[in-house]
């Protein structure tokens, strides 16, 4: 028992590993625009169309901004 608890502490260190949080931040820069969501527990999918909303979202090396439009 003492053995599997020492091995799954090891297994677990060697699983996390640290990563570099400006290579996340620079794949994100840029303007996003929302398409689809689709999910939940009804399943369904919206998407501008079908829910009048006009989302962008726009990341900068520092800053983050979400622009909602509706029409």
């Amino acid at each position: 028992m003492k053995n599997f608890i020492f091995i799954s502490i090891i297994i677990l260190f060697l699983g996390c590993s640290e990563e570099d949080d400006t290579t996340i931040q620079s794949q994100l820069i840029g303007k996003w625009k929302w398409v689809e969501s689709s999910g939940g527990i009804a399943g369904t999918t919206e998407n501008p169309q079908s829910t009048g909303k006009d989302i962008t979202v726009e990341f900068t090396s520092n800053t983050k901004k979400l622009l909602l439009l509706e029409f």
